[in-house]
């Protein structure tokens, strides 16, 4: 999962600073290539990472650096999509706490042993088979909300999530009808 990141990160960090006072990323036969002897800034953080740079210098990328008040309509814009992941995500969580509070129940008779406990997570894990799409769903919701640039959560949340879509189709073919027709509302406007 992380290994292309490392790796960008790595060849990046290759390229840009370790030149030995060389102008080692521009090719000969390149003649709009303005790169400096001296490596970027960025270089010289304890742990050097591009993506970080080009996040918060161009894309105000950071802990809160995009809640300002003129980024309020990108806010809106955003919240159906968001709204809807924290129902889903709550939705799911909840369903998972109650099989494992059932689980929980059956083997409770029993002596309480870390086996024991591994077991009851298992099953519900494997009951529960939508949990580790709920993990990662609300992770990115969390991350796009207070790390990144808020206008791309609709896109990221639609198209890296699946759940997102199955939670919409639950809700047009499990819920009540005053549950679905307030979400759907909201989603759609």
């Amino acid at each position: 999962v992380f290994s292309p990141f490392v790796a960008f990160q790595t060849f990046a960090v290759w390229k840009a600073c370790d030149r030995d006072g060389q102008q080692t990323v521009c090719d000969k036969g390149q003649e709009q290539c303005a790169v400096s002897a001296e490596p970027p800034s960025w270089c010289q953080y304890s742990i050097p990472s591009a993506y970080s740079h080009i996040q918060a210098k161009y894309w105000q990328g950071g802990f809160l650096r995009y809640w300002q008040l003129k980024q309020i309509p990108n806010f809106l814009l955003a919240f159906p999509a968001l709204s809807l992941t924290a129902a889903g995500v709550f939705y799911l969580f909840m369903d998972f706490l109650k099989e494992l509070q059932r689980e929980a129940d059956k083997k409770g008779s029993k002596q309480s042993t870390y086996l024991t406990g591994v077991l009851v997570l298992h099953v519900a894990l494997v009951r529960c088979s939508l949990f580790p799409h709920a993990v990662h769903w609300g992770f990115l919701a969390v991350y796009v909300l207070f790390f990144a640039n808020v206008q791309i959560s609709t896109r990221l949340l639609a198209s890296a999530c699946p759940v997102f879509h199955w939670f919409l189709a639950s809700l047009v073919f499990d819920r009540s009808q005053y549950f679905r027709q307030k979400l759907l509302q909201l989603y759609i406007g």
